[in-house]
């Protein structure tokens, strides 16, 4: 059995990518932000678009990153009937 677009299996792995706003050493600075967001589910550098299952820019909060992406696997049906959930920040 394949897992290929055609076998009728769906992928249960979401990537999110969270864009964090300048730290306070980069404002001071002048630094800005490169990336642009062409979607809900890209992002832009250099010409070149990156596409994920959703893209949180860097205006929203700590608090909606954990309503909307980590509260539904760890406080949903995922953590009892499937043990492989994790959540990765970096």
């Amino acid at each position: 059995m394949t897992d290929g677009p055609d076998s009728g299996n769906e992928c249960n792995i979401k990537v999110v990518c969270r864009v964090r706003p300048l730290n306070e050493s980069e404002e001071k600075t002048g630094s800005k932000f490169v990336l642009k967001f062409p979607t809900d589910d890209s992002i832009m550098i250099g010409g070149k678009v990156y596409v994920f299952d959703k893209v949180l820019k860097p205006t929203v909060t700590q608090e909606y990153v954990y309503e909307s992406v980590a509260k539904p696997i760890v406080k949903g049906p995922g953590v009892v009937s499937e043990l492989n959930t994790s959540v990765f920040g970096t």
